[in-house]
């Protein structure tokens, strides 16, 4: 607002409703030290300070900050520096990064199948278990179960999706896949139906979780599957040989992982909900 007594018709800040809101209730004129500023400005009581209400305060310790007429000079002195923060800071920048190995690609969903790493010598070893960068000792290594999520994909005329892989273990199985990092289990349900057939679900239903450590030949698994109505042209991925629909009655008998006890089970509780309540 516009000041309406130093200033009159000049924006200030300390300025509102209440009149002027300055600490000490209203500007004071510059000290002897402003002289030759080109912050002074003539206002009712005598020269003053357009940068700060009380120039005075502001060289009570020192140069004033708003000075345009006083030059500040620096000097610089040699700081001390702790050897070992030093030594340490050194050898971080001289630290090599491993690129990926030949052929492997950059992306979200790559899975390298060993770890790589510096070793002593600080070159890439790409090794099938975990060791120390400086002795090269192994280090014992903790595996965990990896989740995936798998899907149930109703269409119309009691009809259900599968995929043919295209890779090992070959067979049909349930549309579905790993869940990546940072997304929920029904955030992957939604993506892998997309990836693998093209179509949206709606109706999203917890049928179970299956977590026998033989149900993949690849590595421990834990799935979480879902059922769904899908909606859409069932288009396959490029990691698909094949989509069709199945009639309930007529699955395939080679089925991959255990997505036959899950299809079981699937139509147990099929048969036990009143079509009704489906």
């Amino acid at each position: 607002m516009q000041c309406q007594t130093v200033l009159p018709g000049s924006e200030c800040t300390f300025w509102g409703k209440q009149g002027c809101s300055f600490v000490d209730g209203s500007c004071q004129v510059i000290d002897d030290n402003c002289e030759g500023c080109e912050r002074i400005t003539v206002g009712t009581i005598g020269k003053v300070c357009t940068a700060y209400p009380a120039p005075g305060r502001k060289w009570l310790t020192g140069i004033c900050n708003f000075a345009t007429h006083v030059k500040v000079e620096i000097k610089s002195e040699e700081l001390k520096t702790n050897p070992l923060k030093a030594s340490k800071k050194a050898a971080g920048s001289k630290k090599k990064y491993p690129s990926l190995p030949e052929g492997a690609k950059k992306g979200r969903r790559q899975r390298l199948p060993f770890f790589h790493y510096l070793n002593s010598k600080g070159d890439p070893m790409p090794v099938d278990y975990l060791s120390c960068p400086s002795c090269e000792a192994r280090v014992k290594a903790y595996r965990n179960p990896v989740p995936t999520v798998d899907i149930i994909i109703e269409c119309a005329g009691e009809q259900i999706i599968l995929i043919e892989r295209k890779n090992e273990p070959l067979g049909w199985a349930l549309p579905g896949g790993f869940v990546d990092y940072g997304e929920s289990l029904e955030q992957a349900a939604h993506r892998e139906a997309r990836e693998e057939t093209g179509m949206e679900l709606t109706g999203l239903t917890l049928l179970g979780c299956y977590s026998d450590p033989a149900r993949d030949s690849r590595l421990h698994t834990i799935t979480t599957v879902f059922m769904a109505q899908g909606h859409g042209p069932p288009l396959a991925g490029d990691d698909a040989a094949a989509l069709r629909l199945f009639p309930l009655e007529l699955l395939p008998e080679r089925l991959c992982f255990d997505h036959r006890r899950i299809l079981d089970d699937y139509l147990r509780t099929k048969l036990a909900t009143p079509p009704c309540s489906r």
